[in-house]
Parts: C-alpha cells; sequence; structure tokens
C-alpha cells in the first residue's frame, strides 16, 4: 500500500528534478564524480518508485517514467 509509480514520480520530478534543472548551468562545469552522483540520486529515485531492480538500466528507467537523462539535461 502506498502511492502509485505514477506518483511517486511526479513527486521526485517537483522536488529533486526541479532542483537538478535550476542548477544546470553549474553542473555542467562540476567534476565527472559530481556527475556520477547526481546519475545514482536519480537512478534510485526512479528505482524506488517504479520498484525497480538494481540491476534496471538507466535507459530504461528514463523511457518509463518520461525522464530524460540527466546528461542531456546538462545540454
Amino acid at each position: 500500500v502506498g502511492l502509485s509509480p505514477f506518483l511517486l514520480t511526479q513527486v521526485y520530478k517537483a522536488a529533486i528534478q526541479a532542483k537538478v534543472k535550476y542548477g544546470c548551468c553549474f553542473i555542467s562545469s562540476a567534476a565527472l564524480c559530481n556527475h556520477k552522483r547526481l546519475i545514482f540520486l536519480q537512478t534510485s529515485c526512479l528505482q524506488s518508485s517504479f520498484r525497480a531492480l538494481m540491476s534496471t538500466p538507466n535507459l530504461v528507467l528514463d523511457m518509463k517514467t518520461s525522464c530524460p537523462p540527466l546528461p542531456i539535461r546538462y545540454r
């Protein structure tokens, strides 16, 4: 029992993804380790909202949730 995957994804988009979009100008010039942390954050949020396994590829999660991958969003 709990929120549906769609609603959990909406919460992620409103709470976390909005902050990442706001800081994209700073993120694009950040070190590679910071990019990996943000990708891990997005992946873990989407995995928990869709109850996906750790082995689920990032692109599959991005496609299922209609969230573009972070490197595309940095541009």
